[in-house]
């Protein structure tokens, strides 16, 4: 699971998004509801947990991360048992990898302000309220997780649009489509789907980048696990 880091950073961020943009089903909203944190799983909200060059993330950080990633790994699981132990590595590897990126994106003169932040707030409100307060239930209403996500979510675009460059070829997307295709009885035809398998493969690429480009700055940082 653990391989699945940077995925599940962007899946967390896309729960921001899906949130903002349409309306879930209330089972699915209960579902999400009845995961929590136990006593056992939380840490104190004060403990440092782990110092990434100079910084440091403590139990606060960890505790919403964790839950985060809980949900995410329950949702997907069909059912199965999620192993603890993994949910605590994949958290802290999640924690360190989200904060190298901030660094690398500040290295690159990508520094979004808390008023960037605020005002991005205010316009998701505005445009979809409704989103905006299922936002808020899926983050437990924490406003300091909300906003660091969303701070996240806004250097990862800017630095996308300033450093990262990807080509999808026809050729691989007809090669996609051909695996989908032995794996699926019943599949739309290729010039049906053909935009969104370019954009899921344009999505693959650009996660693949980013994922290098952390991996890279990490080789020369200092990190420090504290628990």
């Amino acid at each position: 699971m653990r391989r699945w880091t940077w995925t599940f950073i962007v899946l967390i961020v896309l729960l921001m998004i899906v949130a903002c943009s349409k309306d879930d089903s209330q089972e699915a909203e209960n579902d999400l509801e009845e995961i929590v944190m136990t006593d056992e799983e939380r840490l104190p909200a004060d403990k440092i947990v782990v110092t990434i060059n100079g910084n440091e993330a403590i139990g606060s950080t960890y505790n919403q991360m964790y839950l985060q990633i809980k949900k995410l790994a329950l949702g997907s699981s069909a059912g199965e048992k999620v192993d603890a132990d993994e949910l605590k590595a994949l958290t802290i590897d999640s924690i360190i990898n989200k904060e190298l990126f901030i660094q690398l994106a500040e290295q690159r003169e990508i520094v979004i302000s808390d008023e960037q932040v605020v005002e991005k707030l205010k316009e998701i409100k505005k445009v979809n309220n409704v989103g905006y307060e299922k936002m808020r239930e899926q983050f437990n209403d924490a406003d300091e997780a909300i906003e660091s996500q969303l701070k996240f979510e806004l250097a990862r675009r800017e630095y996308i649009n300033q450093y990262v460059q990807v080509d999808v070829t026809d050729e691989e997307i007809e090669k996609t489509y051909n695996e989908l295709k032995e794996q699926i009885d019943e599949i739309q035809g290729l010039d049906s789907i053909k935009d969104e398998l370019k954009q899921s493969i344009e999505i693959q690429k650009i996660d693949k980048k980013l994922n290098d480009a952390v991996a890279k700055f990490k080789k020369n940082s200092e990190i420090e696990v504290h628990i």
